[in-house]
């Protein structure tokens, strides 16, 4: 460093930890103190230049008491646990010379175009938490930081410096001297890609699954360095395009998400479908190992309190990065002694106990002080959001209905640093004085006890504006406070009951907005979530999505729903209508059954008895080229297709099929096509399968059979992977459609 400096140039000298770089430059400093080298070399001459006495004032104001030290010092430190604005200031002292020395982590080489014409690596033994130990320096790691030396269009030479052990000198200087292939880790995230694509409809069993994995970067690297990735040479010879071992990575992935109720994998076929925990993953990004880690907790707990679901939530894998380090224990627990309401069930120990305190800590917008702190609370932040919405859809669609309202509380809460349990009209802070809040809002009332601050702004509206004013200490603003009130979003629900039988009713919902729309606070739309919930056993039996438009304000909105109940008949459900983005406005609307009279229903006959009937023999078509069809396949009907011969073949009255696999459903779906063929010759068929691979399977069916002499119908495929002119369509005779 002193060398650099003789010569007039800046130095960068690298470490591998946060700390490090403090560590670093103060050692610098204290080895030049000593050699009287401070002044002369690191701080250089007062009134040399003034591009140092520009940064003087901006530094001591900084709240990093490090930086403004080594600043002092000529030096300066960078990492990512600083603020954003001490590292953007530091890099703008560097760049223009006013600091001559800067200790940096290795995310200055990656993100930030900031070079020097010395660079020095101090070490290469970094830790790897995976593994618990220390681990070389990667030497991309070390490329790309000896890149940050001598940059063309800054200087015309450059020095790098390696300091490291001699037992590994010799494997830096063969992998500097050689050229060293980017290798591919998508094996790790493989089961999360994979979901991705079932869920776009890209891959809907095993084999496309192969294919995709072919296209990828991880195939070209197994193809060219097949023992990085566990291809032993036996196999490599008898599997020369690695189609098997593609194969392999493809049906583990499989497995994995099937064993996590992300995917539904059929062994026998191969096919894979898409679940509503791989939907609401991929849709959020979350990753595989989370939603083991959701489906396993929540199980456990059969009515989960706040505190268990915010503990389930900082237990997901997105925030295993979060390190908790010990000299931050202190801050976090006073922060968790004054700020957090809710109890937090792992200790501070734990990355779980230390998202948890963050996290209460950015709702309750307490202040922190440590500068890590700050940058693990600015990331928890900014996912916490989004797994708490994806936790939210988990449980919505799974039928538990009080872990779906408090996840979409917390997520909430999250987006707008107001808790659930505070007054809603926190939402105007910049327009109302805080006195309004703290009048409004009972320290009393904990997050487990009831839900009123709603009914208490609502209150406001039923009184004179100067005894509003006096309630919330401003006398003169009670015509404002109420009509802020107005905004809150609210819904009126209207529910009429009818019995359809004794197992299921129809609702009919009228939903009425009764704010007052403001484009500023509600902008285009409103959007609410609606449910029915049985409270006794804690499940939603529909859940629907509701969107009010600013155009359409304040016409109401109609629903027609059509819910299961059963014997013992219960008291009541109720209607929960819950606002999506607008913490604390929400309302239950108990529905009664104590007037619905069921005993006078009988219950319907859902199916019809199987007959004895003599087995038809396929002559029964009477037409030859029908006949054709299957007299390869077999001589006679099936019960079933015999019992349903003649409603299909010989009149048009609707049918409903209940059957098993194997029963012979696709040939009772033949006989339909061909009665309609058979009186209306240009007529078409429209076949709806429930998968890709099963519309594929029937097209290549059909096809041969239908399609060849002598029907020669054309059959056509109809879903996201085809397209067809109108021409085709109208020539067309069977369409096959998902």
């Amino acid at each position: 460093v002193s060398d650099a400096l003789r010569h007039g140039h800046q130095v960068m000298v690298f470490v591998h930890s946060r700390k490090g770089t403090g560590t670093t430059a103060k050692a610098l400093a204290e080895r030049a103190a000593m050699n009287g080298e401070l002044e002369r070399l690191f701080i250089g001459d007062e009134g040399e230049d003034d591009v140092r006495t520009k940064y003087i004032e901006r530094a001591e104001k900084s709240r990093n008491r490090e930086l403004t030290e080594h600043f002092r010092n000529g030096m300066g430190i960078h990492h990512a646990g600083m603020l954003r604005n001490d590292r953007r200031l530091t890099e703008q002292m560097f760049n223009d010379g006013a600091i001559k020395v800067l200790c940096c982590t290795a995310t200055l080489a990656w993100g930030i175009n900031l070079p020097a014409h010395t660079v020095i690596i101090k070490g290469t033994d970094v830790y790897m938490p995976e593994k618990g130990t220390n681990v070389d320096l990667s030497i991309l790691d070390v490329q790309q930081i000896f890149g940050r030396a001598g940059r063309p269009q800054f200087d015309t030479s450059g020095d790098a410096t390696l300091i490291t052990s001699h037992d590994a000198m010799a494997r830096y200087l063969d992998k500097l001297v050689r050229s060293t292939p980017i290798e591919s880790n998508f094996i790790k995230q493989l089961a999360d890609h994979m979901n991705a694509e079932v869920v776009g409809g890209t891959v809907t069993n095993i084999q496309e699954a192969i294919e995709w994995l072919r296209y990828t970067y991880l195939h070209v690297r197994m193809c060219r360095n097949p023992l990085a990735y566990g291809v032993g040479a036996s196999q490599l010879e008898t599997d020369p395009t690695l189609r098997g071992r593609c194969e392999e990575l493809i049906t583990e992935a499989a497995r994995l998400l099937d064993e996590r109720k992300m995917v539904r994998y059929n062994q026998q076929s191969g096919n894979l479908a898409v679940t509503n925990f791989g939907r609401v993953a991929s849709h959020f990004y979350i990753r595989n190992q989370s939603v083991a880690t959701f489906n396993e907790m929540i199980g456990k707990r059969k009515s989960p309190t706040d505190a268990d679901l915010c503990h389930i939530m900082c237990c997901a894998d997105e925030f295993e990065n979060i390190r908790v380090r010990a000299e931050e224990l202190d801050e976090v627990d006073r922060i968790k002694k004054e700020t957090c309401p809710i109890k937090t069930l792992a200790p501070v120990e734990e990355f779980s106990g230390k998202c948890n305190v963050l996290l209460q800590a950015y709702i309750s917008r307490a202040r922190v002080n440590s500068f890590t702190l700050i940058s693990d609370t600015n990331y928890i932040a900014s996912n916490a959001g989004r797994v708490a919405r994806a936790l939210f859809e988990m449980c919505l669609k799974n039928g538990r209905a009080s872990a779906a309202l408090k996840f979409l509380r917390l997520a909430k809460s999250i987006d707008h640093r107001i808790w659930w349990f505070q007054s809603p009209l926190r939402h105007f802070e910049s327009e109302l004085k805080k006195n309004v809040y703290v009048a409004l809002e009972d320290q009393k009332v904990a997050s487990e006890d009831g839900y009123s601050t709603l009914d208490r702004a609502i209150s406001l509206l039923d009184m004179e504006p100067n005894e509003v004013g006096q309630l919330c200490h401003c006398f003169r603003d009670g015509e404002l406070i109420q009509k802020f009130v107005r905004f809150l979003p609210r819904v009126e629900v209207t529910c009429t009951v009818h019995p359809i039988t004794k197992g299921t009713l129809r609702f009919h919902i009228q939903l009425d907005p009764i704010f007052d729309w403001s484009g500023r606070f509600h902008g285009g739309a409103e959007g609410f979530w609606l449910w029915v919930e049985d409270c006794d056993n804690d499940r939603t039996y529909h859940n629907e999505y509701i969107l009010f438009s600013r155009r359409n304000h304040p016409e109401s909105t109609a629903l027609e729903l059509v819910i299961p109940v059963f014997d013992p008949l219960p008291q009541q459900y109720f209607i929960r209508i819950v606002s999506d983005s607008w913490v604390g406005c929400e309302a239950l609307i108990p529905v009664s059954f104590r007037h619905i009279l069921l005993d006078g229903l009988s219950s319907p006959t859902y199916h019809t008895s199987l007959f004895d009937l003599t087995p038809l023999p396929i002559k029964a078509l009477s037409d030859p080229d029908y006949e054709q069809l299957y007299e390869r396949r077999f001589d006679v009907f099936n019960p079933i297709q015999t019992q349903l011969f003649h409603i299909l073949y010989h009149s048009d009255s609707p049918v409903l099929l209940g059957a098993p696999t194997g029963s012979g459903k696709t040939t009772v779906a033949e006989l339909a096509l061909l009665r309609m063929k058979k009186i209306n010759p240009k007529g078409k068929c429209v076949y709806i399968a429930p998968l890709k691979s099963l519309a594929r399977e029937r097209l290549n069916e059909w096809r041969k059979r239908l399609g060849s002499s002598p029907l020669k119908w054309k059959v056509l495929e109809l879903s996201g992977d085809t397209s067809h002119d109108t021409h085709t369509l109208n020539k067309s005779d069977v369409l096959i459609c998902t």
